[in-house]
Order: structure tokens, then sequence, then C-alpha cells
């Protein structure tokens, strides 16, 4: 069975930022450093999630799955930061 990647069930508010800065040029060691992450875990996270050769931001080689990770922590993020109210589902009484 699998290991859950660390890096995705960390704070999701940072991953954007190690993203970034990973996708600017940024060494995964000053990154995990400064994080205080695994530089092998945020290797394999940057592999796995990001894209290995993706440095350019532009998706090239995510796959599906990666992508919707993207968009699912964005989702969140955006969420938050807006506080959106609890959407009431219509009663269907029949």
């Amino acid at each position: 069975m699998l290991r859950p990647c660390s890096i995705c069930n960390g704070p999701q508010e940072y991953l954007p930022m190690i993203h970034e800065r990973w996708r600017s040029g940024e060494s995964i060691a000053a990154i995990a450093r400064e994080y205080s992450l695994s530089e092998d875990a945020l290797t394999r996270h940057l592999k796995n999630h990001v894209g290995a050769n993706d440095k350019t931001g532009n998706g090239s080689s995510m796959d599906a799955a990666s992508v919707f990770h993207e968009i699912a922590i964005r989702a969140g993020e955006l969420a938050r930061s807006r506080k959106m109210p609890k959407r009431r589902m219509p009663n269907r009484t029949g």
C-alpha cells in the first residue's frame, strides 16, 4: 500500500508558494529547509504531483490527477479566502 504524500497532507496554504518558488528555479534543498520539510519528501512530491520536468508552470508534464490536485488546492484556498456561505439545499418534498 502506498503512503500518502506528506507534503500534500501538510499545511495546504504553503503549497502554491512552494510550487512557485521551485518553478522559478530555487533549489529543493533551500525550499525544504525554509519550510522544515524533508528534502526527499519534497522531491517526491514535486515529481509525482507537479511534474519533475515542468518548471514552466504550463502543466505540460502534469498528469490528470496532478492537475485535479492543483485545482482542488486552489479552490479550497479561494473558498477559505472568501468565506463563502454554505448553500442550502432546496426542500424536495414530493
